[in-house]
């Protein structure tokens, strides 16, 4: 499946136009579409590109909720936010166990080990009854599985002997999480399902004006980015903006009298290989800022992060800094002294916009739960934004977003179910590996991935819809065989291919490999 063509769009009616095509705005098209609405969903970048690609992927089961980094009696004292935390924490394994059960092929499970020291907030003991409320909560389907490991038994854990202050270390607690095997893939596959169900889903795709229309809907100018000559004119009865950290930007588009919805943060990671003992386990406390730290494992490497730094520059083009990475690494030889991790050991980098909910005079440190805001009190009848949001509940999102708009709109068409199951490859083990390294995917694969899931070019393929340019090497070297494999589904003649391997490489280089 190519690329829609713009022109075909122009004049088209549409009961909802989904803008922003991350996590939450693919989830949505889907289960709007599921419901029978006739949906555009479009991206001015690809598919899953913005804050859906730069994230931990880490599947939180819910303990964030009730250890917000906050002393105990805090919790005693405010009992009717510890039950909404409760519920949250619920909540979140419910969803962690939905994602589990349907996709299990995208999930990747590993071991968490999380120390407890002397001087923290929680003591053991506290712990333990948190992973059992947990488990209590909502732990049926799919439980947390743990174990506790005291003085004499430290060895158990890779991470403990290497871990600060032997002395005052009490206990670490072995923890089974879930990763997302790259959030970007998930993206594709909800968006190529929408796509079955009738959506028209058009990444590259920029909605440049708004209009409203009577107080009946919107019309919408887009334009297309690889070719901003073309610009089309199309009607939506509802517009969902799902923009991530550019939501304020498109509401300024329409208004200027929205109030604020997004606060962004930014978070940047460092990339290592750690010894073989480390596979498939990680490591998780609180930095010296009071944040959430993580070394997780990926592959056949290890990432750690993130920092959490405010950021008010182009969500496009966030670059990891020197700072950065000096903090990142300040933190994890603090944390755990005896890796000895340093700048030679990293092998590449990333940072990402985080956009959480703007709320006046909040200064607690993270919000983990989505708004849903109807701006028909900012003049903006038939718009809906979604600020914020984590990666793991972008299924209750999507069913939210359908909710509000059902409770507005008739769909124009009939219900269909979703498929919420992992696009497989083919077998096909005649035809070459893409990356030696890594031969889960072959040539094959990605020419049907050219085929049918509407790449633009071949940052799309190796980053998005193959996972390629997550590894060690970033695939560079594999990078120009991989052109010239898709070079005929693509319509790419021999200077195109040089052009795309250039381009490939020159964003791994900007985005990965320098500090900016």
């Amino acid at each position: 499946m190519s690329r829609n063509a713009l022109s075909q769009l122009s004049g088209a009616r549409f009961d909802v136009a989904v803008i922003g095509a991350g996590i939450n705005g693919a989830s949505a098209a889907q289960h709007l579409a599921a419901e029978g609405f006739k949906v555009l969903l479009v991206d001015a970048q690809d598919f899953g590109a913005g804050a859906s690609s730069r994230s931990s992927r880490l599947m939180h089961f819910g303990l964030r909720y009730l250890d917000r980094g906050e002393p105990f009696w805090n919790y005693l004292a405010n009992p009717g936010w510890f039950i909404k935390q409760c519920f949250r924490a619920r909540d979140t394994m419910r969803h962690r166990a939905e994602l589990v059960r349907t996709m299990p092929a995208r999930m990747k499970p590993f071991t968490m080990h999380i120390p407890v020291y002397r001087q923290d907030h929680a003591a053991p003991w506290q712990m333990s009854v948190g992973l059992r409320l947990i488990n209590a909560l909502g732990g049926r389907e799919v439980p947390v599985n743990w174990e506790r490991f005291g003085p004499g038994r430290f060895e158990q854990s890779p991470f403990a002997p290497l871990a600060r202050d032997q002395a005052q270390l009490k206990a670490v607690f072995a923890v089974e999480e879930y990763q997302f095997d790259w959030p970007e893939r998930l993206v594709a596959d909800y968006t190529m399902d929408a796509a079955r169900l009738g959506a028209v889903c058009c990444n590259y795709t920029e909605a440049v004006a708004f209009d409203p229309l009577d107080g009946q809907g919107w019309h919408l100018a887009l334009r297309d980015a690889l070719n901003p000559e073309a610009v089309v004119q199309v009607e939506a009865r509802q517009i969902v903006n799902t923009t991530g950290p550019w939501i304020d930007q498109l509401l300024k588009g329409a208004t200027s009298g929205a109030p604020q919805q997004v606060k962004a943060t930014k978070g940047s990671h460092i990339a290592v290989r750690l010894p073989g003992a480390f596979a498939g386990q990680g490591f998780a406390h609180f930095n010296r800022r009071g944040y959430p730290f993580y070394v997780l494992p990926w592959r056949d490497l290890h990432f750690i992060g993130p920092t959490e730094t405010p950021y008010e520059g182009d969500p496009a083009d966030v670059r990891v800094s020197a700072e950065d990475v000096a903090f990142l690494l300040g933190e994890v030889n603090h944390m755990l002294p005896g890796l000895k991790i340093g700048p030679e050991d990293i092998l590449f980098h990333w940072a990402g916009v985080r956009p959480m909910p703007f709320i006046p005079g909040y200064k607690g440190k993270q919000n983990l739960i989505p708004e849903f805001n109807d701006h028909g009190a900012d003049g903006l009848a038939g718009m809906l934004s979604v600020p914020g949001g984590p990666l793991m509940v972008h299924r209750y999102t999507g069913r939210q977003i359908t909710a509000k708009v059902a409770a507005k709109l008739q769909p124009s068409g009939a219900r269909q179910p979703a498929s919420f199951a992992s696009v497989a490859l083919e077998e096909n083990t005649n035809s070459p590996p893409v990356n030696p390294a890594y031969g889960e995917v072959r040539l094959a694969h990605l020419k049907q991935m050219a085929q049918r899931e509407m790449p633009a070019s071949l940052a799309d393929l190796l980053l998005r819809r193959a996972g390629l340019g997550w590894t060690h090497d970033l695939s560079q070297e594999a990078a120009r065989g991989a052109a010239e494999a898709v070079a005929g589904e693509m319509g790419w003649d021999e200077r195109e291919v040089e052009a795309q391997v250039a381009a490939y490489q020159r964003f791994v280089r900007e985005h990965f490999l320098e500090t900016g």
